[in-house]
């Protein structure tokens, strides 16, 4: 039986860090699967012309990943790629918009198959199903694979439910041969706190226990955390840097430190075996985990490589917080998280939301003066306005509220160009949006204080020569920042 070509593409142009679920797609198909498969990754982040090259790659399959904050340039392309590659051409989306919105996707969208869950199980079942059914799509081999959702004539079924993968070391490592490494290894880094070359992601755990109001993960998960041993973390962690020349791993586990042995242990692989000395890598905490005992913990952590921890602060005041993150968490475990990070030589990043529902505007000034008071420890941090995605509770709360528009699609894909508008569009129903934004604006000029000099000109002078339109957005952005606020932008620090 000849090759079946399977091209996974990456619909989001948000290039700070390789696709890595497309890329575990790969090696379980490739692995598990019954059959020879050719596999190709298409990216629009350093595709010039992706539809093109995935043409001319001539597939049988194409794996759309999503993200509902880039949903209609996911649908303007799937519907390009249907009307130059015409029916024949199967097309499946997954990734974190299309498991809760799996229905919305294929009743206005063009693709036949949504994948509802954990993909890896479910993808290899549709492709192998797909070749043993004479390379069609039909009800029958589709309503036995768990974790499905497809058309059907004018109906639109869902499969049950696929199980999650209870021994995460049992899923290969990520495929990342499929990647355009000359892309991620140019690229200089100034987001979320990283400045350097060489970024690329990494997967230690899978799901969260919270039930923060804007995330939609717990749902989906059902707040299950499982993990990889520390030893395949480390194990994956030199094939990067032997073979890609990774030098700085970002975690991408929507919550570290809940299992603190875990970490501990991951920390002392890594010493173990000397990679301490060739790379960097960075996580994201909940400050409420970080007590007075984990000091220990803390500095074998800065030992090992950990050269920064990412706080999704949020905010300081004591309702929005129980609001937005649940009890349990309060503006004093943030400080408490930032001293003790500080004191064992970890660079804090720290994350906030402004303009949510019901937050008035005195309650907005208490996160503007907790980062003030800390601007001298913060080595990064990032302000956005609350965005309501789909799946979540704060989307449902903004429909109950009648703050979400009946074009709220075509809204939200102004919330996120080249990875530095952090959004215009406010969902407060309390605060005036110009005030919201000039506050927002106010704040992330003071951000932009802790890059220096060296790191903007590094940036500018990269975006400027690969990616122009990132390097225009970033200058637009500050100068429309200037504009809004002139030149007595910068609030006291003293």
């Amino acid at each position: 039986m000849s090759e079946i070509r399977i091209c996974l593409f990456n619909p989001i142009n948000i290039p700070s860090f390789p696709p890595l679920n497309l890329t575990y797609l790969s090696s379980y198909l490739k692995q598990f699967g019954k059959y020879r498969y050719e596999v190709k990754l298409v990216d629009v982040c350093w595709s010039k012309d992706p539809i093109g090259e995935i043409l001319a790659f001539n597939p049988d399959i194409v794996g759309f990943t999503s993200l509902s904050s880039q949903v209609v340039a996911l649908y303007d392309l799937a519907r390009e790629l249907r009307s130059r590659a015409g029916r024949d051409l199967v097309m499946v989306c997954g990734g974190a918009h299309a498991a809760v919105q799996w229905e919305q996707l294929l009743k206005n969208s063009c693709f036949d198959v949504v994948v509802t869950g954990e993909g890896e199980a479910t993808f290899k079942e549709l492709v192998d199903g797909f070749i043993e059914n004479g390379r069609q799509l039909n009800t029958k081999y589709l309503s036995s694979i768990e974790g499905l959702a497809f058309k059907d004539q004018d109906k639109v079924i869902q499969t049950q439910p696929r199980k999650l993968i209870s021994d995460l070391d049992t899923i290969p490592h990520p495929d990342r041969a499929l990647l355009n490494y000359d892309f991620y290894n140019k690229r200089y880094f100034v987001i979320r706190g990283m400045n350097s070359y060489g970024v690329t992601t990494i997967a230690g755990s899978r799901g969260c226990p919270y039930t923060c109001i804007f995330c939609c993960v717990n749902f989906s998960t059902d707040g299950r955390m499982r993990f990889h041993s520390p030893q395949y973390i480390v194990d994956e962690m030199e094939e990067a840097v032997e073979k890609y020349n990774a030098r700085w791993f970002f975690f991408t586990d929507d919550i570290f430190f809940v299992k603190k042995s875990h970490t501990e242990e991951l920390s002392e692989e890594i010493l173990r075996r000397g990679l301490q000395k060739k790379v960097k890598w960075d996580v994201q905490i909940r400050s409420n985990l970080v007590r007075e005992s984990d000091r220990p913990l803390l500095k074998l952590m800065k030992q090992a490589g950990c050269c920064e921890i990412d706080y999704g602060f949020e905010s300081a005041n004591q309702r929005m917080l129980t609001l937005i993150k649940g009890k349990g968490i309060t503006a004093e475990d943030h400080q408490r998280a930032i001293d003790l990070t500080c004191e064992a030589g970890i660079h804090v990043l720290g994350t906030f939301i402004i303009g949510t529902p019901s937050e008035t505007y005195e309650e907005m000034l208490e996160t503007r003066a907790f980062i003030v008071k800390n601007i001298k420890k913060l080595y990064r941090f990032q302000v956005s306005c609350m965005i309501p995605y789909p799946g979540t509770p704060l989307y449902e709360l903004c429909v109950e509220k009648g703050l979400v528009d009946p074009d709220y699609y075509k809204e939200l894909k102004k919330e996120i160009a080249e990875g530095v508008e952090h959004g215009q569009k406010v969902y407060s129903d309390l605060v005036a949006p110009e005030k919201v934004l000039a506050l927002r604006d106010e704040l992330d000029l003071l951000s932009l204080q802790k890059v220096t000099t060296v790191e903007k000109v590094k940036w500018l002078a990269y975006n400027s020569f690969y990616k122009p339109g990132a390097a225009f957005n970033g200058v637009k952005w500050f100068l429309s920042r200037m504009a809004r606020k002139g030149l007595q932008y910068f609030p006291q620090t003293g």
